[in-house]
């Protein structure tokens, strides 16, 4: 039976998978949208 998604990060939780991820205690970068198109992005800027 496989497992679900949030049983398998638990488990990655406790083996410490998630310590020292690269950019921790880093504010995230959040000056753009990703989900804007390269188009929509610059007639933002103008």
């Amino acid at each position: 039976m496989p497992i679900n998604v949030s049983e398998q990060i638990e488990e990655a939780m406790e083996r410490g998978e998630f310590k020292d991820l690269p950019g921790k205690g880093k504010p995230l970068k959040l000056d753009t949208n990703p989900f804007l198109t390269p188009q929509a992005r610059m007639a933002n800027r103008l």
